[in-house]
């Protein structure tokens, strides 16, 4: 039988809890109030949310700080409440210290994070401790105003530094003194999006030739690159428009090359999922909104128990039209269920209008629940599930669950 695992990062467990609240990236954003690219950064494991920020979540999410923080779901006894324990507090220790060692950032983030870890520890050990810990209260308060004078010079001194040091470096590198870019043509067969992009070059270099450099960085921490060849407008513009991969990040470097063969970079932006805008939401999975599908083989049968789920859902410019969940055994489609009214279901998923209509809106989500019917099954038999869709532009889309290979 399968087991659903515990998401294993904190910005997972987010993702997956904002998942089963059924609520967009735009829709938690605006509760927490932050924006869609910080929520998605979160959900990446590219950054942490402070405090504040974890606490809105938790309300918003309508958890605790530990479920965010651990993993440990909350039991029937317990109320949804935004205080951490002592396990919490450790695993958002753990989080920070992970985050700043993979950035190597050492002696000005090591000291901004112990003071905003005590700060954190202090005020979360009064908010659980409760009326348990009154005989502490007066003490915790205390040291909470010095420990918030402490926190608030030591971040100002760590800010003001930063922001001088990168300055100074933005001054002596900058080599464009503006950009423009945007991101049209989505082709889900080979996954690429056409970029197109005008630079301004901070001083004109005669003769000088200029390219864009755009790293593609992928889930599994991969990376790929693509170089595009930029045209001189003259004055010091250049201007390129390409094809380049999709990725949860796309970073752009712009290059100059003088006439003597003097090689200039900068970075100029990093994207967050561009492709969101463009691709059909679809995930399939044995856990999706807390639905887990279980099976046996006994007597030369497969049996299933439990749902296997496949949620679909609208973007501004595309949306699933038909699909289909099929169980193959061996190589072979043993069973289909197909998935029909896909644009009314998505419709009806969000509250009609004024005049009683029900409109399909970009962001709109519904989740399909199938459980096979038992067949025959011998050992050493491959048993897979997979999800094929096409949406309002005639792509296709396929995601796969292996469940025996």
């Amino acid at each position: 039988m399968t087991n659903r695992e515990t998401p294993a990062t904190i910005g997972q467990r987010i993702l997956a809890l904002r998942r089963a609240a059924g609520m967009s990236q735009e829709a938690l954003a605006a509760a927490v109030g932050v924006s869609r690219q910080a929520l998605g950064k979160w959900e990446a494991d590219q950054s942490l949310p402070g405090l504040d920020n974890l606490l809105a979540l938790a309300e918003a999410l309508h958890t605790s700080c530990d479920e965010l923080l651990t993993g440990r779901p909350l039991s029937q006894q317990e109320a949804p409440a935004p205080a951490l324990s002592a396990e919490g507090m450790q695993a958002l220790l753990d989080a920070r210290e992970a985050r700043e060692t993979r950035r190597r950032r050492k002696s000005l983030a090591a000291g901004g994070g112990v003071a905003l870890a005590l700060a954190a520890a202090l005020l979360c050990v009064g908010l659980y401790a409760g009326s348990r810990m009154d005989d502490l209260q007066n003490r915790i308060d205390g040291v909470n105003g010095q420990v918030a004078g402490m926190q608030g010079t030591l971040q100002a001194q760590v800010d003001s530094m930063t922001n001088r040091v990168q300055t100074m470096l933005d001054e002596q590198n900058s080599l464009a003194a503006g950009e423009s870019h945007s991101y049209s043509d989505w082709e889900s067969d080979t996954r690429t999006l056409l970029l197109t992009a005008r630079v301004t070059a901070k001083q004109s270099v005669p003769g000088a030739s200029a390219r864009l450099i755009v790293t593609a960085t992928y889930p599994t921490d991969t990376h790929s690159a693509v170089t595009l060849e930029m045209t001189d407008e003259g004055g010091g513009v250049f201007a390129v428009s390409g094809r380049v991969p999709t990725a949860d990040e796309l970073t752009a470097t712009f290059q100059l090359e003088s006439l003597d063969g003097t090689v200039q970079n900068q970075q100029l932006w990093s994207d967050y999922a561009p492709h969101g805008q463009f691709e059909p939401i679809m995930e399939l999975g044995s856990g999706i909104d807390g639905q887990l599908i279980r099976f046996e083989t006994e007597k030369g049968q497969i049996r299933f128990d439990g749902d296997v789920g496949l949620s679909l859902g609208a973007t501004e410019y595309a949306w699933p039209v038909e699909a289909e969940m099929q169980l193959e055994i061996g190589g072979q489609v043993v069973e289909t269920y197909p998935l029909t009214e896909i644009d009314k279901d998505l419709a009806d998923a969000r509250n009609p209008d004024d005049e009683g209509r029900a409109e399909l809106v970009h962001d709109a989500t519904i989740t399909y629940y199938w459980t096979p019917q038992a067949h025959p099954w011998q050992e050493g038999q491959s048993v897979v599930i997979t999800a094929q869709m096409t949406d309002s532009d005639g792509s296709v889309y396929e995601r796969q669950l292996t469940l025996i290979s």
